[in-house]
């Protein structure tokens, strides 16, 4: 009696785990966070939707409407939209073409698994025609409800593709809110403390460590090894710059997630 009572516990403890795991990485969910800064009026906002590392992951449109809902004054795509060299570009293209039509301004830097695509000059063209910013170690200025704000991105700093001065010549840090995209949050231990001149850095990369334990974190992350310090979340860094790292939609090597739920995020730039 008592081996049948611990069996069927044990039997409802993986069945419950098996459910969780496809819940966190199969339905994704909105973040929101909040971001201060001086350099918009008291009670502006400009809200960024941040997407990042969806390889290859199917959206709903039914997910896509509560993107809708949020109602982003611009788009952030912070690299990895596909995963593989042979993958066609079907699926990226039309979650896209989804995007640009939640917001006027989608914004592209490329990740590392971006770089693997075979046809790599057609994937970025691909995006361009369809009124996608590709920010390939450039810059570029945003009209929002709350002003004009600065963006620049890097390409993939993780395949070493980035060039920080490449992407800072001509931009002028001033009193407008200047954000800085890069698919790898270790674009600020890359040697070019212009980084730190920005606001906020969005980055993705990471998967937030993808599996995650209780007390202990991620195990894991690319570029920083294992037990990393940046994994998820948002972090103070030098003079005053934050670093928002994104744990994004889909998975690589190991496909599934565990106590680090796929998601997006809305950032809300509030002024103070």
């Amino acid at each position: 009696m008592v081996w049948t009572v611990i069996l069927a516990l044990a039997g409802f403890l993986v069945l419950a785990l098996l459910v969780d795991v496809v819940i966190e990485t199969r339905f994704p969910k909105i973040v929101e966070v909040t971001v201060r800064t001086p350099k918009l009026q008291p009670g502006h906002e400009v809200r960024i939707l941040q997407v990042t590392d969806v390889h290859n992951l199917p959206l709903t449109e039914r997910f896509f409407l509560k993107l809708e809902e949020m109602k982003p004054d611009l788009i952030a795509m912070t690299g990895d939209l596909i995963d593989g060299a042979h993958r066609p570009f079907e699926l990226g293209f039309r979650q896209m073409e989804r995007l640009k039509r939640i917001a006027r301004d989608v914004l592209f830097v490329t990740g590392n698994n971006d770089w693997e695509v075979v046809k790599f000059d057609e994937y970025m063209e691909g995006l361009r025609d369809r009124g996608v910013t590709v920010l390939a170690n450039a810059s570029t200025t945003v009209e929002t409800p709350a002003g004009e704000i600065l963006v620049a991105g890097v390409e993939d700093a993780c395949t070493w593709h980035h060039s920080v001065p490449q992407a800072m010549e001509g931009v002028t840090v001033d009193e407008r809110f200047f954000l800085f995209l890069s698919h790898d949050p270790m674009i600020i231990r890359r040697g070019d403390s212009r980084v730190f001149s920005a606001d906020l850095i969005l980055s993705g990369h990471t998967h937030g460590g993808q599996i995650r334990f209780p007390f202990l974190g991620a195990l894991y992350a690319p570029t920083q090894g294992m037990f990393p310090k940046y994994d998820r979340g948002l972090f103070r860094l030098e003079s005053g710059t934050q670093l928002y790292i994104c744990s994004g939609l889909g998975t690589s090597k190991i496909p599934l997630r565990f106590l680090n739920r796929a998601q997006v995020t809305i950032l809300k730039i509030v002024g103070c």
